[in-house]
């Protein structure tokens, strides 16, 4: 008889590997985001930079980081939900 289902310790890795993933990117955000203002750099195109980034960059990164995180929460809830079926 073959598979059917899924490996729940797998799933389970997996659902804590993008949790970590998703927490790396709110770091990277934060760390980039403080190492941009600390940068030496005047004018027009750094205040430009600067208001792209805070205005579009940093909530794209944080939606990323949601969505990885979401998808943790997903894939726990399908190993529960596969270790309930298992059980019978």
């Amino acid at each position: 008889m073959g598979f059917f289902g899924l490996d729940i310790l797998a799933i389970r890795h997996l659902a804590r590997q993008l949790d970590t993933q998703s927490k790396e990117v709110d770091v990277a955000t934060r760390e980039l985001t403080a190492l941009i203002k600390s940068t030496e750099w005047y004018g027009a195109d750094s205040r430009r930079f600067l208001e792209q980034w805070e205005a579009t960059r940093v909530p794209e990164l944080r939606r990323a980081a949601a969505l990885l995180h979401e998808a943790s929460q997903l894939a726990t809830r399908g190993a529960s939900n596969q270790e309930q079926v298992s059980r019978g």
